[in-house]
């Protein structure tokens, strides 16, 4: 068990509950799972969010501005340099 989470903290959650702990609207987190950007877990017609690793894709992809926009390279703490130009992940 990991100490840092509470233990009755769910491991799945719903789309309005994983985009609070995002800090996004649940209509663009939405948005971005139907086009198959974010991880999901899927229970028949239901969509399941596991908290940790959706929380660690958003990590990974956390970028800093490095000097400029539309080309300039970028890059994440820790991770791939990637150019603004390039999309998502």
């Amino acid at each position: 068990m990991n100490p840092q989470r509470n233990e009755f903290e769910p491991l799945l959650v719903d789309t309005p509950v994983m985009a609070k702990k995002l800090g996004i609207s649940p209509k663009h987190l939405w948005n971005m799972t139907k086009a198959g950007v974010v991880p999901v877990v899927r229970l028949g017609r239901r969509v399941k969010y596991h908290v940790a690793t959706v929380e660690r894709f958003f990590v990974e992809r956390q970028v800093i501005a490095n000097g400029g926009l539309h080309g300039d390279t970028i890059a994440d703490e820790g991770g791939p340099v990637h150019r603004a130009s390039d999309g998502p992940g």
